[in-house]
């Protein structure tokens, strides 16, 4: 994976604080996508451009709106999970 995502220009956004924790994504030459907390570099999952195309869709389409209560300051970072491989799995649930 780490020759896949060599040299790669990582992105994030505008709206970023600058304060850190701050999502990346980054366009592969094949076509497939690869995201990033800019604080944990190492961690790097990686989706297809398919698929980041119909995640963004549902960006659009309202489909990932925080529900209703939930303060926006409640800390939702995500726990990783590394195997032995050194593959990253990540549960979006955060931690238990």
């Amino acid at each position: 994976m780490k020759n896949r995502i060599k040299g790669v220009a990582w992105r994030k956004s505008s709206k970023s604080n600058g304060q850190g924790a701050c999502v990346e994504v980054a366009f592969l030459a094949d076509g497939d996508v690869a995201l990033r907390e800019s604080d944990i570099p190492e961690s790097v999952v990686i989706t297809s451009g398919r698929n980041w195309d119909a995640f963004l869709a549902g960006v659009r389409n309202n489909e990932f709106d925080r529900p209703v209560g939930l303060a926006v300051s409640t800390p939702l970072s995500p726990t990783v999970h590394r195997d032995g491989a050194g593959e990253t799995e990540v549960d979006a649930n955060g931690p238990t």
